[in-house]
């Protein structure tokens, strides 16, 4: 996490009082690319919040959308709590690469149909 952290663009943190719910951040290939690798990071205290992790984190790429008009990544077979988030995000999703699934999120489907 602190490499992702690092090499972002920007990242989103979410507090509740002194613990972390959760982070998330774009890390774009190059300087002047036009996408970006979304990643999430959540912790156990997330699980009260999801509501509002939701409702920010699509205000948050609906903004990243128009800096880099594709977000991509991958996610976990089984994260059932992330492929949701992703999909509230409007993720479209390919075919699993082990136990790995590759998921866009296009600026030209946002916001979603």
């Amino acid at each position: 996490m602190h490499r992702a952290m690092h090499n972002s663009s920007v990242v989103w943190v979410g507090w509740d009082d002194e613990e972390i719910l959760c982070c998330y951040g774009l890390i774009p290939p190059t300087l002047l690319s036009d996408r970006a690798y979304l990643w999430l990071y959540t912790t156990e205290y997330l699980k009260e919040h999801l509501f509002i992790l939701v409702r920010h984190s699509q205000r948050a790429i609906a903004d990243a959308l128009r800096e880099y008009p594709l977000l991509v990544g991958h996610c976990r077979i089984g994260s059932s709590k992330s492929l949701r988030w992703l999909r509230w995000l409007g993720a479209e999703f390919g075919g699993a690469q082990g136990d790995l699934i590759p998921f866009e999120i296009k600026a030209s489907s946002w916001p979603r149909p």
